[in-house]
């Protein structure tokens, strides 16, 4: 390996450090907040709804991007980044002042959608979903989604 791919696959291994460690340290103020997302965690069947919802927004941005409505997939996902980060950011901040910053990503995202934006954005998403399916799934609904 040249030193460059060194440092490449040393940023992604950062990357993954970070999203990991931010969900753990994400964890207990979501739980505190009551952020979980099913009432039963160890319930296997969470899992199936989440395989179809996967599937059915599959099929939705297939759909769209078939008949060129890449630019309502692209707000959509902007929306979802920026709502992942208000969970992240109320974690730290207030539910109002959460707000801004979370906006601000998703600003960032549609005015400046450069890598390091791109890899910011989804290194405190990650860290976000992480944290909240860490709540929501037990063990087995967790096996089940692998």
């Amino acid at each position: 390996m040249f030193p460059r791919e060194y440092r490449g696959v040393a940023f992604v291994v950062g990357l993954f450090l970070v999203v990991q460690v931010g969900a753990l340290a994400l964890v207990p103020e979501f739980v505190e907040s009551g952020y979980q997302a099913v009432e039963n965690p160890d319930d296997p069947t969470n899992s199936l709804v989440y395989i179809l919802a996967i599937l059915a927004m599959t099929g939705v941005m297939l759909a769209a991007f078939r008949y060129d409505f890449d630019r309502a997939i692209r707000l959509l996902i902007v929306g979802v980044s920026a709502w992942l980060s208000w969970y992240v950011f109320s974690a730290v901040l207030p539910p109002l002042g959460a707000a801004v910053p979370a906006l601000g990503v998703g600003v960032a995202l549609l005015v400046y959608p450069e890598w390091y934006v791109i890899d910011a954005a989804g290194a405190l998403m990650g860290a976000g979903a992480a944290g909240l399916f860490g709540i929501s799934f037990g063990l087995l609904p967790a096996l089940v989604l692998l």
